[in-house]
């Protein structure tokens, strides 16, 4: 019963249309705001992710209930604003975290690939935890590897095997997460 609305500011759009999307973290859209101030009173614990969607006209599947991953069109999503709400109990929302994207130094490349990517960050500061994660468009984990005590960081990953099509990596620290997106050829 209480409001925990927060505002967003938007900088570097492009596109001749844009929209806000809510999704959950599996990609599923939950809510198509008109603009912030965002309030996720009532959504419950878990996860959701805020985007912005630029668009060209004749974009198809931006509806609530599809999944991201539904979209067709000329369009880019922005990177997501990551909302964890916590429960102790039942129907009560005990605690909400926005956890902003970490300001860092983050490559990957080639842009698009064909067998590896290359990632390479530098935090700025020590992370005690960093997680690095590639998911499908469908939110789906494909890749999942843990570091402790990074100033930085080098990894190649190989991704012959994945099949064509736009994949995240993520990179999450207890200061917060970042993320690129890359195609595979």
């Amino acid at each position: 019963g209480v409001s925990d609305a927060f505002d967003v500011s938007l900088t570097g759009n492009v596109g001749s249309n844009s929209a806000w999307v809510i999704t959950d973290d599996l990609g599923n859209i939950l809510a198509l705001p008109a603009a912030p101030p965002f309030d996720l009173e009532g959504a419950g614990a878990g996860t959701c992710l805020i985007w912005h969607l630029s668009f060209a006209d004749g974009l198809t599947g931006a509806e609530v209930g599809n999944n991201a991953s539904d979209l067709m069109g000329c369009f880019d999503l922005s990177n997501p604003i990551t909302v964890e709400r916590d429960s102790t109990g039942t129907n009560c929302v005990t605690s909400t975290r926005i956890i902003p994207n970490l300001e860092i130094d983050f490559n990957l490349w080639p842009n698009p690939a064909t067998d590896v990517i290359n990632l390479n960050a530098s935090f700025g500061e020590i992370q005690e935890s960093v997680t690095i994660e590639i998911r499908t468009i469908l939110g789906n984990k494909i890749f999942d590897l843990s570091l402790n005590n990074q100033l930085e960081f080098s990894q190649e990953v190989n991704v012959s095997n994945l099949p064509a099509g736009m994949y995240t990596t993520i990179i999450r620290t207890q200061s917060g997460i970042a993320s690129r997106k890359f195609i595979k050829k």
